[in-house]
């Protein structure tokens, strides 16, 4: 038995370590920064498209730049049934909530809510801060955490300067960029790329 829960906390703990070479952060930072550059330039119907492309990609820089520095790892079927109940969910929470979103967005734009108006050019970044939130928490990060608050502080600052919602993507999916873009840099760096003579 304290076999199977020392497997099992290695096991998580490869899993957890599996996220730190910072290709996933700048995935998401570039996405989060090309859906404010859609919403700045009113094309927001487009903002989506960009992260769908990227989530395609991403597994394919994953076997490009992570797996021939550190390996590939396959994990138990549980845990893979496991991760895979918790994108479903994930998946399930963020689009209830972009759905409560959506609806409060046009009901405030729509002059319902007249009062709130002023709050709406925060509730992009706000909703992403949630998602943040429940990526972070599902996956084991706390640096997720940490970009949501990034993502409400742009929220708060673009509700404050009366800036386009867009700014706010922006400016957080840049900064989410470059932590991703430095891990990733230091990965590499403390990896070199395993050469088949090495094998």
């Amino acid at each position: 038995m304290r076999f199977a829960t020392d497997l099992g906390a290695r096991e998580k703990g490869v899993y957890r370590a599996s996220f730190e070479d910072g290709l996933l952060d700048a995935f998401c930072g570039l996405g989060l920064a090309l859906m404010g550059v859609a919403w700045i330039f009113d094309i927001v119907a487009l903002g989506p498209i960009a992260p769908a492309v990227l989530i395609s990609i991403w597994p394919l820089a994953r076997r490009r730049i992570v797996e021939p520095r550190t390996g590939f790892v396959r994990f138990s079927p549980e845990r893979e049934a496991r991760e895979k109940h918790k994108v479903i969910g994930f998946i399930g929470i963020g689009c209830g909530t972009l759905v409560a979103g959506i609806v409060v967005y046009l009901a405030v734009r729509g002059g319902g809510t007249a009062g709130w108006g002023h709050l709406v050019a925060g509730l992009p970044a706000l909703l992403l801060a949630v998602g943040a939130v429940i990526a972070g928490l599902a996956i084991g990060l706390p640096r997720f955490l940490g970009y949501a608050g990034l993502l409400v502080a742009a929220g708060a600052a673009t509700i404050h300067w009366h800036l386009d919602p867009g700014w706010s993507l922006l400016a957080g999916g840049l900064a989410i960029l470059g932590v991703g873009v430095f891990l990733l840099a230091g990965f590499v760096r403390r990896h070199p790329m395993v050469t088949s003579s090495e094998q």
